[in-house]
């Protein structure tokens, strides 16, 4: 399993597998789960306000950033590969002031993790 880490107060790395193992993450399979959880993250704040990508892109037009096409939105969104940055322009665009991520996905049983 791949490790994360992490600079604490004094600047020095900690490893923090322990909590990795604590909450079942696995970055071999966490690619996967995240993109997942950031496409549910931005599907979930369009359908709250009931807009289609169609009206996104608008937003996003409307907003100065012309770089993106309504298929564009689409693969990524579908994929769950955008970026943080996209995401931002996203949120602005839509007007959200605070974005609720929820909690933590739960942890896989330990026989369903690699290992």
């Amino acid at each position: 399993m791949n490790r994360i880490t992490h600079f604490d107060a004094e600047s020095h790395i900690r490893d923090i597998s322990p909590i990795n193992e604590t909450i079942g993450l696995d970055l071999s399979t966490a690619r996967t789960d995240w993109n997942k959880e950031a496409r549910r993250i931005l599907k979930s704040e369009l359908a709250r306000r009931d807009l289609t990508y169609k009206q996104l892109l608008k937003q996003l037009h409307e907003a100065g950033i012309t770089e993106e096409t309504e298929r564009s939105i689409v693969n990524k969104v579908s994929r769950g590969t955008f970026s943080f940055a996209f995401f931002i322009m996203c949120m602005r665009a839509l007007g959200a002031g605070q974005i609720d991520i929820g909690p933590l996905p739960e942890p896989r049983p330990k026989d369903e993790r690699k290992g």
